[in-house]
């Protein structure tokens, strides 16, 4: 979805790898609250992909709603 996919942190934040963190949300779009909402899981992901494409700064309210 994006270009980029370097992973932001912060200076003093231990750097975890892309591959973890995708894994990870792929676990937690498994659980049971998010298989039965299409729509907090296409957020959820939506939103972690953003940040591991250091785009979390167009995170507007205008764009998330449509």
């Amino acid at each position: 979805m994006w270009e980029n996919s370097e992973v932001c942190v912060a200076a003093n934040e231990e750097k975890i790898s892309e591959v973890a963190i995708l894994e990870e949300l792929s676990r937690v779009l498994g659980s049971s609250m998010f298989a039965r909402s299409g729509r907090l899981g296409r957020f959820l992901r939506f939103t972690v992909e953003a940040a591991l494409a250091c785009k979390g700064h167009i995170l507007k309210q205008y764009l998330i709603r449509h």
